[in-house]
């Protein structure tokens, strides 16, 4: 978390993409989880999400169909290269909603690449 908001993944099973996981934000400091709406919502956004949370990287997915959800509308324009959402350019929150755009809209899905993992060093051959 920053000191405004927080962000999470949450498992989407109407992402087409099974590891495709749901983006949530939350504003500190008692806010309620919204689902991001994916109106605005790109690469560089998805990379960013990943980033932020730990992950090497990630890629966007589009889900199959909306859930049922406490959506937010959020405008995010980011390079790429920020460290987190709220550092991004254009990150501007709307009002609550129930769908993500008068065509029903669709929520933000990741998928997140994990940090490969270090090969085992071999442990040094004490000295006699």
């Amino acid at each position: 978390c920053s000191s405004t908001t927080c962000i999470r993944l949450v498992q989407d099973y109407s992402a087409l993409d099974p590891a495709g996981k749901g983006v949530e934000i939350r504003f500190l400091p008692d806010g309620d989880w919204f689902s991001i709406c994916d109106n605005s919502w790109e690469q560089e956004e998805a990379e960013i999400v990943c980033r932020q949370l730990g992950f090497a990287d990630g890629m966007t997915l589009r889900p199959f169909y909306p859930q049922l959800s406490k959506y937010l509308k959020v405008s995010i324009e980011c390079n790429g290269t920020e460290e987190s959402l709220e550092v991004c350019y254009n990150f501007k929150t709307y009002k609550e909603s129930r769908t993500c755009s008068s065509s029903g809209g669709q929520k933000a899905v990741v998928r997140c690449l994990e940090l490969p993992t270090p090969s085992p060093q071999p442990l040094p051959i004490p000295s006699p």
